[in-house]
């Protein structure tokens, strides 16, 4: 993961650096049209998973329900510490690009 988002963000540096300045606010714009987009598709997603989780619980017999949200719980704080990782590479990754 951490070598994916050095290889985006060394991809989206020499973009950049092909783009004129004249064309800088262009190049911004794009981006931030697409960032928009995928945050709304991001959205959409969690919507659609969360209504798909409260479908799966309205089918389980009680013992299964605890077993799901049991695993859900699981899933959260493994995405929840997979976050944390990520959030931590990317703030030493930022203090290392400081450094003259």
């Amino acid at each position: 993961d951490d070598r994916r988002r050095q290889f985006r963000k060394e991809r989206d540096d020499a973009i950049a650096g092909l783009v004129p300045d004249a064309d800088k606010a262009k190049y911004e714009a794009a981006n931030k049209q697409y960032a928009d987009r995928m945050t709304a598709m991001e959205q959409e997603w969690r919507a659609s998973y969360a209504a798909a989780v409260d479908r799966t619980k309205q089918i389980l017999t009680p013992e299964q329900r605890q077993k799901y949200e049991d695993l859900l719980k699981k899933q959260e704080a493994d995405r929840a510490a997979r976050d944390a990782e990520r959030k931590a590479a990317e703030e030493k990754s930022k203090e290392v690009e400081k450094r003259p």
